[in-house]
């Protein structure tokens, strides 16, 4: 039996797998998926993840070294997505766990103007007039609440 040399060995591995784009929907939409929707229980998250994966997986066209094949290439990038994804929801939610429990500190109506004006996004004269408060009174709440905040956090 005849070896090649390692230089040629090396160059038939280097292109040994090919790419093809146009096919992934088909060929792996429904595997990936299903795998990332048991790992999120989120349709919508899942779909989101799968559509990253395939965009990063074009814009990355030009760095694939044919080492491996497409669905094993392609799975390496759907893992980091995931990884990325999870690890942001992980922050989001401690995040978000760290706030519910400085706004704990405020009184209600703080609260109640902090959480209006920042997460649900409501105008100001729209916060006045649901909770039947001045402007002048919803910015001193505001005001006491940034500060809380902050010193909180």
């Amino acid at each position: 039996m005849t070896t090649l040399p390692l230089t040629l060995n090396n160059i038939s591995i280097f292109h040994a797998h090919t790419l093809s784009p146009e096919d992934w929907v088909d060929n792996y939409c429904d595997e990936f998926f299903k795998k990332v929707f048991l790992l999120t229980n989120d349709h919508f998250v899942a779909l989101q993840i799968l559509a990253t994966t395939f965009a990063k997986g074009i814009v990355m066209l030009d760095d694939y070294r044919g080492t491996l094949d497409e669905r094993s290439w392609l799975l390496n990038l759907l893992n980091i997505e995931i990884c990325e994804k999870l690890n942001m929801v992980y922050v989001m939610d401690n995040c978000n766990l760290t706030i519910q429990n400085c706004l704990k500190g405020m009184s209600h109506i703080q609260q109640e103007v902090f959480e209006l004006k920042t997460f649900q996004k409501e105008k100001t004269k729209n916060i006045c007039k649901k909770l039947k408060i001045s402007e002048k009174q919803f910015w001193v709440y505001i005001h006491n609440a940034r500060i809380l905040l902050n010193d909180c956090l």
